[in-house]
């Protein structure tokens, strides 16, 4: 969009030049007409890329600002899910702590790696849960 913007700009200014030229080349006024003709031109040309330059600085502003929002959505879209991530390991420990001490100080490790299964499978039950939810 901005190498469109500056052809055009470039265009124009060619045009400008190309036309003072031959207003002078072939306009039957006087030189003192003939400057103020192309002291217009020039004013002109300078109010035209003043206001394209605004434009320009504005379109680059929103585009900006539209980032900048996508960014914050982003980023607070993976802080949400960084802490569900979070509390669903800090549930799934809970529960093994609960399951350990449930064996009373047992040691036996059949029953434990039964237990810790079963929590595994639970979780993933309750993730599959919260993804469709």
């Amino acid at each position: 969009m901005e190498d469109k913007d500056t052809a055009s700009i470039g265009w124009f200014v060619a045009g400008l030049t190309l036309g003072a030229l031959l207003g002078v080349l072939f306009a039957p006024k006087s030189g003192k007409e003939t400057r103020e003709g192309i002291a217009q031109g020039a004013r002109e040309g300078r109010d035209y890329l003043s206001e394209r330059g605004r434009e320009v600085q504005e379109r680059f502003g929103s585009a900006v600002e539209r980032g900048k929002d996508q960014l914050d959505d982003l980023t607070g879209r993976a802080k949400d899910k960084l802490n569900r991530g979070r509390s669903a390991w800090s549930g799934l420990a809970e529960r093994g702590r609960d399951v350990l001490d449930s064996f009373g100080g047992q040691t036996d490790r059949i029953a434990a790696m039964e237990a810790g299964k079963e929590a595994f499978r639970s979780s993933i039950n309750e993730a599959g849960e919260h993804r469709s939810s």
